[in-house]
């Protein structure tokens, strides 16, 4: 069944890691499959990600014109981090520019996790 279920999946959602996959899903139908706990979101909804991309001003101010916000990005890494809406994740993904969507690691200092 996840085979196929991968297999039906469009180019651009092939790009989104599993959970954010499932959080656009559940957006969609919230009766459906649940988001992970594993997805951090701010005060506006909007879900912290890493973008892999090659990055350009024209994708950043994309991000930015789509609700989301840049916290950091480094085009000799081809990565960004930023807080974008989960409704605008499939639309980012399908961009040729960027290669894949994971959701943002869990800061933290020496101890615990950062709140």
């Amino acid at each position: 069944m996840q085979a196929q279920n991968k297999r039906s999946r469009t180019d651009a959602e092939k790009k989104l890691d599993s959970h954010l996959l499932d959080a656009v899903r559940q957006m969609k139908d919230p009766n459906g499959v649940k988001s992970s706990e594993i997805l951090r979101f701010d005060e506006e909804g909007r879900v912290f990600v890493t973008i892999r991309a090659d990055v350009s001003e024209e994708l950043l101010s994309s991000i930015n014109s789509s609700g989301g916000e840049i916290i950091s990005s480094a085009a000799a890494y081809r990565d960004i981090q930023a807080r974008v809406p989960v409704a605008s994740l499939v639309n980012l993904a399908s961009r040729k520019d960027v290669i894949a969507i994971m959701a943002g690691a869990q800061p933290t200092n020496n101890d615990r996790p950062m709140q």
